[in-house]
């Protein structure tokens, strides 16, 4: 039997360690690849639709900053589910409305790690994350990497019924030139970020009057 902090590797899969004499579950892993940032692009927006009536999937999502560096690290992150934002709060009063499409609350706490978030049935779960300004020259890249785990066969395809998409926006929303990805262009990738995934929960339900 294998040591207990063995692991395995599959190309398109992330490393997971044997326990037991069981293989447990793998997680299939998508890219985007590297993306040059338009200069005008002030906000990555990532939005992932669960198109399932009846079961809730489970994603988690990475957004790189590659800008010149070997050694990247995440972006500044809000999540929002139907458009209220799921961060922590840094009020004593909660998360207050969104003012705009745009701009998230200014009093939640982002988070700087891999968000991992279950999206119930015909949910959209979106993430805001802001890059780091200014655009430095020459490689002001940045990545997103998703998630799931494995309950499909191969070829590796982005999870069935979870429509992934990503486009880079300037502070009025307008989609900027070149950042955009969408579903069917992720790619299977090997990596995965070393940093803990920072899991969020949905709002708790609004009290009966």
């Amino acid at each position: 039997m294998p040591p207990k902090d063995q692991k395995f590797f599959h190309p398109y899969e992330s490393p997971v360690p044997i326990v037991g004499a069981q293989r447990p579950q793998k997680l299939h892993v998508f890219t985007t690849g590297l993306i040059l940032r338009n200069p005008n692009t002030e906000i990555v927006v990532v939005t992932l639709l669960n198109e399932d009536f009846y079961e809730s999937k489970t994603v988690t999502v990475s957004v790189l900053d590659w800008q010149n560096t070997w050694n990247p690290t995440e972006f500044a992150k809000v999540g929002f589910l139907a458009g209220q934002a799921l961060n922590p709060s840094l009020s004593t009063q909660g998360v207050q409305p969104q003012q705009t499409n745009i701009v998230p609350p200014n009093n939640v706490q982002s988070i700087f790690t891999p968000i991992t978030f279950t999206i119930p049935p015909r949910g959209l779960f979106t993430i805001h994350a802001s890059p780091p300004q200014p655009v430095n020259l020459p490689s002001p890249c940045y990545e997103v990497i998703v998630t799931f785990p494995s309950n499909f066969t191969h070829p590796p395809v982005p999870i069935r019924r979870v429509i992934v998409n990503t486009f880079g926006i300037n502070a009025a929303g307008v989609p900027q030139e070149g950042n955009t990805v969408l579903h069917n262009q992720l790619i299977p990738s090997p990596i995965t970020s070393p940093v803990p995934f920072s899991p969020i929960a949905p709002p708790p339900p609004p009290p009966i009057l």
